[in-house]
């Protein structure tokens, strides 16, 4: 979460919010459960009134597999949290 603050800055909260959605997305434990989100769903559902498309854009990349530590990308290319590092 707090390379998402550090995207964000003072004024914005759409990495954040990416992330709290990826996170949501990742906690499923059911039997063939869909875990994580693609990129393009990520920005669906942060569309919204008032919402700058550049803020959109940013929140594609909330801190990236690289600046979250726990942050993977599957091979369909979804987004979720996992309880191991991503060392990559």
């Amino acid at each position: 979460m707090r390379a998402a603050e550090q995207i964000d800055g003072p004024d914005s909260t759409d990495a954040q919010d990416a992330v709290k959605l990826i996170f949501l997305s990742s906690l499923s434990t059911a039997v063939d459960a869909v875990r994580g989100l693609d990129r393009s769903t990520i920005v669906e559902y942060l569309a919204a009134p008032g919402r700058a498309q550049r803020a959109q854009e940013r929140a594609r990349r909330p801190a990236g597999p690289g600046g979250a530590w726990y942050l993977h990308a599957t091979a369909s290319g979804a987004l979720l949290f996992r309880n191991t590092e991503n060392l990559s």
